[in-house]
């Protein structure tokens, strides 16, 4: 159930917004969500969503690694591997609207450097999942996306390298 929950541009897990910049060595500053804004998300999130780097559109890979964790036996997947045309930008807001619309909520978010990260919480039947995602962004052709859900005793934890590898086929 928590691994459904979980965001990314590349394969449906949840990408980390910013709240607001900060000087590099300077501490983390979190944002509050806010309100919602016509985009259906809260102003804290288009904010963060502001602040992080204008990746370039164009032939994205995702090269997905996934390890389970129920006490303390883990099991760690082969990397799955997806190429496909994304706007990595637009595919965090779809997902973070997605999320809010399962009834999910920001708990928080903090921006500091190249890092941005959100928590958010997410009721089900029979309790909440804990979700905290990590975006570490170097440029705007390639991040890191580190996505770890907990319910009750189970952990997933997902790390989603993204590379921009070129334009676009025509579609011709």
């Amino acid at each position: 159930m928590a691994a459904a929950l979980a965001l990314s541009a590349g394969r449906g897990l949840a990408a980390d917004p910013p709240a607001a910049p900060t000087q590099p060595g300077a501490p983390p500053h979190t944002q509050a969500p806010g309100p919602p804004t016509a985009l259906g998300l809260p102003r804290g999130a288009v904010m963060a969503l502001q602040q992080m780097p204008a990746f370039q559109p164009g032939l994205w890979e995702f090269r997905r690694t996934v390890e389970s964790a129920a006490n303390t036996a883990a099991t760690a997947a082969q990397p799955n591997t997806v190429r496909k045309c994304s706007d990595p930008i637009n595919d965090i807001r779809k997902k973070m609207t997605e999320m809010i619309g399962k009834g999910c909520r920001i708990t928080g978010m903090t921006h500091n450097g190249n890092r941005y990260r959100s928590n958010w919480s997410c009721m089900v039947e029979d309790g909440a999942v804990a979700v905290s995602n990590l975006i570490i962004a170097d440029t705007t052709t390639a991040y890191q996306d580190v996505n770890e859900s907990r319910y009750g005793q189970k952990t997933r934890r997902s790390v989603i390298d993204a590379t921009r590898v070129g334009d676009c086929p025509d579609n011709r």
